[in-house]
């Protein structure tokens, strides 16, 4: 019964031990993923084309305060909440990562993977913008490197496009849209397939109402505006 208590105590140690070493390489290696550090040319404006395989095209980077309320309200409620948990603290609560850092991670991870494999590195790569950029930083890094169909690429660009103004200048049930789009771009392209788009629009004006970032009279009024 001794040699029993002894083989199953050795065991306990021993995944305690992999679990923990684990953990430590998760949170604080950072080899073989794509230098982070690069990546503040998505928070800034900048004059060069962003360095990253994935990101196709060229975004239109702008800082946080030219996004415009409405756009970062609906980006906020359809893509990733500007105050969710931390990717780290969402792999310990094992309740996912839904945070503008898992967001960006998965734009710049260009790898053909196996799911699994990729998925640990997206969270890797996560954790590591995270311990380096703000969370203002991460929410600017995701409107401006998020893909809208058409080959356009951020926020601006795809304000520019659609509705041929800036994304502060964005009303709501433009910002709406547009936030709409990144889930899947072309499948609810307003060009393509406008029933879907006018559809998904007021979704997305539903989620803004229930996180209260606008108010009843201003999402009837969206609800109702004439679509494209």
């Amino acid at each position: 019964m001794r040699t029993i208590t002894k083989l199953f105590l050795y065991i306990l140690g021993g995944m305690a031990i992999i679990i923990a070493s684990s953990a430590a390489w998760l949170c604080f290696d950072g080899s073989g993923l794509p230098d982070v550090r690069s990546m503040r040319g998505l928070v800034e404006p900048v004059t060069v084309p962003i360095s990253v395989e994935c990101l196709s095209g060229h975004p239109v980077v702008i800082p946080y305060e030219s996004l415009g309320a409405n756009a970062r309200y609906a980006l906020a409620a359809a893509v990733a909440p500007e105050d969710g948990p931390s990717v780290l603290a969402a792999v310990r609560n094992r309740n996912g990562g839904s945070s503008s850092a898992m967001f960006v991670s998965r734009r710049i991870l260009c790898r053909e993977e196996k799911p699994l494999l990729r998925s640990i590195d997206e969270i890797r790569t996560a954790i590591q913008l995270e311990r380096r950029y703000s969370k203002q930083d991460l929410f600017t890094m995701l409107a401006n490197s998020a893909y809208f169909g058409d080959g356009i690429v951020g926020i601006e660009a795809a304000s520019l496009h659609y509705f041929q103004k800036h994304s502060q200048e964005l009303h709501i049930e433009e910002a709406a849209l547009l936030a709409g789009l990144i889930s899947r771009p072309n499948y609810f392209s307003p060009i393509a397939h406008p029933d879907r788009a006018f559809t998904r629009r007021n979704q997305v004006i539903e989620m803004m109402l229930q996180k209260k970032f606008i108010t009843p009279t201003d999402a009837s009024l969206a609800e109702t505006a004439p679509f494209p």
